[in-house]
C-alpha cells in the first residue's frame, strides 16, 4: 500500500510539473506575442515621428525658399572712354527680387583687361587679389534696387586706348554680392560682364552663379 501511495504521489508530482511547464510555455508565448505587437507599435510610432519631422523640415525649407531674399545684378552699363586720360564709369544695378529684406548687402568687384584669347581665372582673382573696392549697400528691401558705380582710371596713351577699343582686348568687370536673409542665412551671387565700346555691358558666359544655401 505504501508503495502504491508513493507511486501515486510521484505521478501527481510529475503531472503538476508538466502542467507548470505547459503554463509557463503558454505564458511565454503570450508574452512573446505581446512583445512583438509592442515592437510593431514602437516601429510604427518611430516611422510616424520621422515622417512628421521630415514633413516639418520640408515645409520649413519650402517656406525659406519662398520667403528668402534673392539679390543679383539686373543690368550693367559703361562704355570705354572716347578720349585719352579720361576716367570712365561702369554702373551695375542690383535688385532684391525676393519677398523679404536682404541685410548686410555688400558688393566687391575687380576689373581685368585680357587679350581676346585669354580667359581670366575669376575665382582665383577674387580670392587671391585684394578687392579693388567694396561697396556696402546695407539693407535692400523686397523688390528694391541699388546702383553701384565703378570708377575706372584713365587709359593712356592713345595707342593703348585704341587697342582697348578694338576687338583685341576684352575689358572684364566681375565680382561678388554677399548678403544675409531674414533667417540669418548667408548668401552670395557672382557676376561677370564684358565692357563694350558703345553698347551696354555684355554678360559673360561664366562666373554668373548663386548659392543654394538652405541653412
Amino acid at each position: 500500500m505504501f508503495e502504491l501511495v508513493t507511486l501515486f504521489l510521484s505521478a501527481l508530482t510529475v503531472l503538476a510539473t508538466s502542467l507548470t511547464v505547459v503554463a509557463i510555455s503558454v505564458q511565454a508565448c503570450i508574452f512573446y506575442g505581446q512583445l512583438r505587437e509592442m515592437k510593431k507599435s514602437t516601429d510604427a510610432a518611430t516611422k510616424a515621428a520621422n515622417a512628421a519631422e521630415a514633413s516639418v523640415k520640408q515645409a520649413s525649407e519650402t517656406a525659406h525658399l519662398d520667403q528668402r531674399a534673392w539679390v543679383g545684378p539686373i543690368h550693367a552699363d559703361g562704355n570705354l572712354p572716347a578720349e585719352v586720360d579720361k576716367d570712365f564709369l561702369i554702373s551695375i544695378q542690383i535688385k532684391n527680387s525676393g519677398k523679404t529684406f536682404a541685410k548686410k548687402v555688400g558688393v566687391k568687384w575687380h576689373t581685368y583687361p585680357a587679350r581676346k584669347q585669354e580667359i581670366p581665372d575669376f575665382e582665383k582673382e577674387m580670392t587671391s587679389v585684394p578687392s579693388e573696392t567694396l561697396n556696402s549697400v546695407g539693407l535692400l528691401p523686397p523688390q528694391g534696387e541699388s546702383s553701384i558705380r565703378v570708377r575706372c582710371g584713365p587709359i593712356t596713351p592713345k595707342a593703348v586706348l585704341d587697342v582697348f577699343r578694338s576687338d583685341e582686348i576684352r575689358y572684364f568687370i566681375f565680382g561678388k554680392i554677399t548678403y544675409v536673409d531674414v533667417f540669418d542665412c548667408p548668401h552670395w551671387t557672382t557676376f561677370c560682364y564684358v565692357v563694350k565700346t558703345d553698347d551696354p555691358c555684355e554678360i559673360w558666359e561664366s562666373y554668373n552663379d548663386a548659392d543654394d544655401n538652405r541653412c
